[in-house]
């Protein structure tokens, strides 16, 4: 039996075990050939790797913190994730090998992801705004057809959501604005910063420009 102080150490250090060999095994583990390589991605209570395959995409591998969350919890999220993609909303659901999305290895339980890009908004938009507010309807319109209610009240709630998301996205910009805590630079209401912004990207090379000749001055 652990002594108090190693059980205290544990919850200070809870990945202090979570070594590369311990998460290529267990990637491996639920049947993916790693070819040895990993990069630790960004995240806060959790901890998220791409770990590369042999003839395959990477993946990228979340193992849980310990005694964060319950099994059942994690499974709740996964199930919802699996649901919004099936509504074709862009989401990234957690892989089933074997039926199962979450699994265990050496004391963590973690669960494997497709690798997906994205980008961040352009918030200074208007379409941008109203593209976010029906996205904000749709996933609230999965929550309610999944707790069984009739198809007139899932489109009134997917239009009342719908309406009011753009209409704080709207304001919230709006407000942003009038207290200039947008930079000029990307205020939505200046034509001049818009401008600016494209003659000053004009005159500079792209930042993929700068990666593709320092991959050709590498080679």
């Amino acid at each position: 039996m652990d002594s108090p102080a190693a059980t205290q150490a544990a919850a200070n250090a809870p990945y202090a075990g979570l070594t590369p060999d311990v998460v290529l095994d267990a990637v491996d583990s639920v049947g993916n050939a790693t070819d040895g390589r990993l990069l630790a991605l960004n995240s806060y209570e959790n901890r998220v790797y791409l770990v590369y395959r042999d003839g395959a995409p990477p993946l990228v591998a979340k193992f849980y913190r310990p005694g964060r969350w319950s099994d059942e919890a994690i499974r709740e999220e996964h199930a919802f994730t699996q649901e919004l993609a099936a509504a074709e909303i862009p989401v990234v659901a957690p892989l089933a090998p074997g039926g199962e999305t979450l699994h265990r290895h050496a004391g963590f339980r973690f669960a494997v992801y497709p690798k997906a890009g994205g980008r961040a908004p352009e918030l200074d938009r208007q379409e941008t705004l109203e593209w976010m507010g029906r996205f904000i309807a749709r996933l609230h319109a999965v929550i309610v057809i999944g707790v069984g209610l009739g198809p007139f009240l899932v489109l009134g709630v997917w239009l009342y959501v719908m309406i009011a998301g753009i209409a704080y996205a709207t304001d919230a910009t709006a407000r942003a604005t009038e207290r200039g805590a947008w930079p000029r630079a990307i205020s939505p209401r200046t034509n001049a910063s818009r401008a600016w912004r494209s003659s000053a990207s004009s005159d500079r090379p792209s930042a993929t420009a700068n990666s593709c000749s320092s991959r050709r001055s590498r080679a």
